[in-house]
């Protein structure tokens, strides 16, 4: 007997306005698919992205949602699915802020008793990110980068992998406030960009640093800032589109300094690597889960205030990380 279950829906992509809470049927599972009950998601900035029909396919109306946690409760066949069955698992595939999901099996991690469902609703989209970063960053052989959003939620856990493993972090932030907060954390080099000399204050650091790569989440004219800040034959890798705007840059610093631009997608990096690889990346997350992983919440919300909690995330994301209970019985 199939499953009637609740989930999130937007009609039309761009307005948030016609996010609905919606009945589903469960549908036929394939062979190597899972079924998921979800128990908790979260909101990131694809979130964002994917509701405004910017990240994959615009297809509407739209299920959302990309992260999340929950149960394995039947599986479409296959060794991969099949292993998964009755485990506590997180997820990464569209689809978290439904109370049941249908996932690949290839999408979805077995997690640790130690590991809660609260926790493990933010166990792969910043963390896996962090991988695809650290990879650059240790096929460069790097010992310091520069990065900006530093505030961020990954911008945290990026912090404390580099007091981990001794990599310097130059954190680019917008407020004093995120000065503050990152100070706390024990963050050496920290450059607020709202202030007038920022760039001289950080092209300093990055020349004694030797920084020869960044990482840029923001995109638009922050690109053509980190470029600038990085020595000859550095690399600017773009991860992320907060800014929403086409990139701009110096061509003399491409064209002169032997400086680069790559783009750097976690989802693209990570179904380039094979089950095991996929594995190991998880399994190295959940060892440093709590010393380094773990994401705090601001604040949490359940399918039904979520509409509510989107439209006032857009406004503003850092420091406002939200964890979304699926199943409350």
């Amino acid at each position: 007997m199939s499953i009637t279950y609740k989930g999130i829906s937007i009609s039309s992509l761009g307005d948030l306005e016609t996010l609905n809470l919606i009945d589903f049927t469960e549908p036929e599972l394939k062979e190597g698919e899972v079924l998921i009950k979800m128990e908790c998601s979260t909101i990131n900035p694809v979130d964002l992205l994917i509701a405004y029909g910017q990240f994959g396919p615009p297809v509407q109306p739209s299920i959302l949602g990309l992260e999340g946690s929950g149960t394995v409760v039947k599986s479409g066949g296959g060794a991969h699915a099949d292993s998964l069955l009755n485990k506590r698992v997180a997820v990464m595939h569209k689809g978290t802020w439904n109370e049941y999901m249908v996932a690949p099996a290839h999408s979805v991690y077995a997690i640790r008793d130690s590991i809660s469902f609260e926790k493990a609703a933010s166990l792969i989209v910043n963390p896996f990110t962090v991988g695809a970063i650290v990879e650059k960053i240790h096929e460069g052989n790097h010992k310091a980068i520069v990065m900006n959003a530093a505030a961020s939620g990954l911008g945290k856990i990026m912090i404390r992998w580099g007091h981990k493993f001794g990599v310097d972090i130059v954190c680019l932030v917008r407020r004093q406030e995120q000065v503050d907060t990152l100070a706390s954390l024990g963050a050496k080099y920290i450059i607020n960009t709202s202030t007038e000399n920022w760039k001289n204050d950080a092209k300093n650091i990055c020349s004694e640093l030797k920084v020869k790569i960044g990482f840029d989440c923001i995109s638009g004219t922050a690109t053509n800032d980190m470029i600038d800040l990085l020595e000859i034959g550095g690399i600017v890798y773009i991860y992320g589109t907060m800014a929403n705007q086409p990139f701009t840059f110096n061509a003399a610093f491409l064209m002169l300094q032997l400086k680069r631009v790559e783009g750097l997608a976690m989802p693209i990096w990570l179904y380039q690597k094979d089950h095991e690889a996929r594995e190991k990346i998880s399994q190295f997350v959940q060892d440093n889960f709590e010393e380094v992983f773990r994401t705090e919440y601001a604040s949490e919300v359940n399918l039904t205030g979520l509409k509510s909690a989107l439209l006032a995330y857009q406004k503003s994301a850092t420091n406002n990380k939200i964890l979304v209970r699926i199943h409350t019985d």
